[in-house]
């Protein structure tokens, strides 16, 4: 069989891919973005929703639970965010044609040709504007039609929306007494074709003005197009024939009331731009609405700029503010839109409606300003303007609900293509709860905690972050704690892919104090359960046990405890000695720089006495010293000269210097013992003792031994018998920890050991005394609380208490600026038996979330 033409098996090459790639582009995957909140526009929100999207067009919106997920569709959990429809400007002049013509009759003239869809407008996209309307002029009668157009897009040439979306008119002071046109004759001939004055233009007055449009309206009403047809009167009727809308600008109620007889007169739709007395005319609000007119109002206010507002004539009425027009209009059903006082704001548009909005009108109509409304007037709302079935994909991602006072915009979608994106600080993260509790007894209701990096930098009813911020906010009831800490685990980080790290941290624990086993003195180390892995530097407090044989426990303990002690002493002596020695040498090199400032004095003084002549001569120069005798040598005489007398022979003069300081020893320095470093800041008053005391002989042998003997900060470990004699340990201040056993029963009475601890004044700290099991430490602390341990004291205890007796309350245990930002969110008031954890941070990273891998 003869091979194929070449030519033949390109055709069917190019059947086949033009027979498949259709079906495979309609088998585009859909994409689904689940959002804490979505705003439609055309209903109320809806509260943990999804949006379907697929092939740049609304499949389906609704709540998660209600809707079918398409199969395979990509899923994007945008978390706390929420989704509003792309924002909708109803009259812009950022179109070219925005720069009025010579002549002020240009109906002909369309916006949407000097449309540069190639060009970038990302500064307006990042407000969250995807489409606008581009209006030719400002200061013409009639100068031309308007457009609405995208401002992003994949394809530019498809971004135009609507070609020809109005015709517009300019009534009142911007438009009256147009320049003359100077019309050059070409070629200038003095007496055939001379050189005229500028060509007069019509419209020099309201009554005036408003003839002229009667007149061209009427014109073009019976104008039938024939050959060589007139531009103007074919464009004006092409919009009287299509009853297409009609766009004026009327500031004052006589220009407004000949805007509303010119629509009447040929039945269009019309749209007033700025009509600042349409409060004249309330009684017409509802025939306004009936036929389908809308308002675009002037907000008249700039985002964070002041700026003067005009003085009205006490004679005449009084204007109403922009805001109570808009509530009123609304509440009348007539569609309702504003536009920016200045066009650089028109990435502020979700605030300049905020403030509109506090004329009245709730965050849902406040929306509908920038969404539905102008997409009806425009008439582009079977495509924009709100977030249902069949609509364009294009909407906006929010760090939080529209109006709301730190909302920000995150991504922006056009065609279910993401067209811009903050640049999210990722640094920065910004948590929100219904009620805070910081550990030291503090609740904040409806608190923020703002951290960057690992720290906390500002906690409170409402704090200051960047834009960009990723912001949390958890849902109702929600509350935030320390992350926690167990004091006696056997825990031992090494590497950050730890399967019991991971494990118990799902439980709030943060830190925790791996306690080593056994009866002799041994160092306590702390870590962090993050993905990064941290041991605290050094121990954080030493561990003895009162147990066992007491004939031999106890001498053994009490040299092991003077031999730390002669230690520490030893170099608490050097610190000393080396304190005073830093005094004395800055006071050294202060003495020593004056003496040598004097002694340069002196010598300078020596050598102006010498003179000059003692440089001729080669005779040597004096110099200071240290109390030293000078004199002053005259010239050898020459021959000739008369000896001089008694008057003439040398001077002689003393100078004297204080001694030079001596400069001071620098002590030395103690040797280093490793084993007994602890003991340092263990008899400084800087470390934990944790004691091991069971029975009420142990408890009293610890008691004395630590507290009274060699007075170093002790907390009793297990402490048992404690219950039985309070007054003892509580009378030396010494602090408890307790567990892993809670509450348990003694002759028939029940013994809640941290509540008797607390009760007497004590402090006391939670230890699981496990691995895996610390992850369930804070719900045995629940059954204290259930026994009388109050939630306050049950908190602290595993927050700031531990901490604070740890020396290390200057990064855990609490939450405040400075602090390491470990914390846990629970579903509802801590050890409530309904409450849960819904996620846990370790260092300004979220380390688990609820259901889920870790919150982005």
């Amino acid at each position: 069989m003869k091979s194929q033409p070449v030519v033949i098996r390109l055709f069917l090459l190019a059947a086949i891919l033009g027979a498949v790639m259709p079906a495979a582009a309609q088998e585009a995957p859909a994409k689904v973005y689940y959002a804490a909140r979505i705003w439609p526009a055309s209903q109320p929100p809806i509260d943990d929703g999804a949006l379907v999207v697929r092939d740049g067009k609304i499949a389906v919106v609704g709540e998660k639970a209600k809707i079918q997920i398409p199969q395979g569709a990509k899923e994007i959990d945008l978390g706390d965010l929420a989704i509003i429809p792309g924002l909708i400007v109803a009259q812009t002049s950022i179109s070219a044609a925005a720069q009025d013509n010579e002549e002020a009759i240009t109906p002909q003239l369309r916006a949407v040709d000097s449309y540069d869809a190639y060009q970038e407008y990302k500064s307006i996209v990042s407000g969250g504007v995807t489409t606008v309307q581009l209006s030719p002029g400002a200061r013409r009668l009639m100068p031309g039609q308007g457009a609405v157009v995208k401002l992003a897009g994949a394809v530019p040439q498809e971004r135009i929306v609507r070609a020809q979306e109005s015709l517009r008119l300019i009534l009142g002071d911007l438009s009256e007494n147009p320049p003359g046109i100077f019309e050059a004759p070409i070629p200038a001939d003095p007496i055939d074709n001379p050189l005229l004055p500028p060509r007069i233009q019509l419209a020099s007055g309201r009554a005036g003005t408003i003839a002229l449009l009667r007149a061209i309206f009427a014109a073009a009403a019976s104008y039938q197009p024939g050959p060589g047809p007139d531009q103007q009167l074919t464009a004006v009727r092409h919009y009287i024939k299509n009853r297409l809308p009609l766009r004026v600008t009327a500031t004052e109620a006589a220009d407004i009331q000949a805007a509303l007889e010119l629509a009447e007169s040929y039945h269009l739709v019309l749209t007033l731009v700025d009509p600042e007395e349409i409060f004249r005319f309330k009684d017409i609000y509802p025939k306004l609405a009936a036929q389908g007119h809308g308002v675009i109002f002037n907000a008249g206010i700039r985002p964070g700029l002041i700026i003067n507002e005009p003085v009205q004539d006490e004679e005449a009425p009084e204007r109403e503010p922009v805001g109570k027009l808009v509530r009123d209009l609304m509440a009348a059903g007539v569609a309702v839109t504003i536009r920016p006082a200045d066009e650089a704001d028109l990435s502020e548009m979700l605030f300049v409606a905020g403030l509109v909005g506090q004329g009245g009108l709730d965050p849902q109509q406040m929306l509908e300003l920038l969404t539905i409304n102008p997409a009806r007037m425009l008439r582009v709302d079977d495509r924009v303007g709100s977030l249902a079935a069949g609509r364009d994909a294009d909407f906006v991602v929010l760090s939080g609900d529209p109006f709301a006072a730190h909302a920000t915009v995150r991504e922006v979608y056009v065609d279910g293509a993401r067209v811009w994106e903050t640049n999210s600080n990722d640094d920065f993260t910004l948590i929100q709860a219904d009620k805070i509790y910081t550990g030291d007894g503090r609740v904040i209701p409806d608190g923020s905690i703002a951290i960057q990096g690992k720290k906390i930098t500002s906690i409170g009813p409402d704090v200051s972050a960047p834009m960009g911020a990723k912001v949390k906010r958890f849902p109702a009831g929600a509350v935030v704690i320390p992350g926690m800490i167990d004091m006696r685990t056997s825990i031992t980080v090494s590497s950050n892919n730890n399967s019991t790290a991971k494990h118990v941290r799902q439980g709030g624990i943060a830190t925790v104090l791996n306690v080593p086993a056994g009866s002799g003195a041994m160092p306590v180390r702390a870590y962090k359960l993050g993905d990064e892995s941290e041991e605290f530097e050094g121990p954080v407090a030493m561990k003895f046990a009162v147990t066992g044989n007491l004939t031999t426990t106890v001498p053994n303990l009490r040299r092991t405890l003077q031999r730390g002690k002669d230690y520490a002493e030893t170099w608490f002596e050097y610190e000393k000695k080396l304190t005073e020695y830093q005094i004395k040498l800055k006071e050294y090199e202060e003495t020593l720089k004056k003496w040598e400032e004097a002694k340069a004095a002196a010598d300078e003084a020596i050598r102006r006495q010498a003179g000059p002549e003692r440089g001729q001569t080669g005779q040597r120069t004096a110099r200071a010293g240290l109390g030293q005798r000078v004199a002053r040598t005259p010239p050898t005489r020459q021959r000739g000269q008369e000896q001089r007398g008694p008057e003439q022979q040398p001077e002689t003069q003393e100078v004297k210097l204080p001694p030079m300081p001596v400069k001071p020893k620098e002590p030395n320095e103690p040797a280093t013992q490793s084993n007994l470093e602890p003991y340092r800041k263990l008899f400084a008053g800087k470390m934990l003792a944790l004691v091991e005391a069971e029975r009420t002989t142990e408890l009293e042998i610890a008691v004395k031994l630590f507290g009274e003997e060699f007075k170093m900060p002790t907390m009793l470990i297990g402490a048992g018998d404690a219950f039985r004699e309070p007054e003892l340990w509580a009378g030396n201040g010494m602090s408890v920890l307790v567990g892993p056993e809670m509450v348990w029963t003694v002759d028939g009475a029940t013994i809640n050991q941290a509540q008797l601890i607390v009760t007497q004044g004590g402090k006391i700290g939670f230890g699981s005394g496990a691995t895996t099991g610390s992850r369930n430490l804070p719900l045995a602390v629940t059954y204290a609380v259930r026994c009388g341990l109050g939630v306050g004291d049950a908190l602290a205890g595993l927050t700031s208490w531990p901490a604070e007796l740890l020396y290390l309350d200057d990064r855990i245990g609490r939450l405040a600026a400075g602090r390491d930002a470990d914390l846990v969110v629970l579903s509802g008031p801590p050890f409530e038996l309904t409450s849960r954890i819904l996620a846990v941070m370790i260092d300004g990273q979220w380390v688990y979330k609820e259901g889920g891998p870790k919150d982005k």
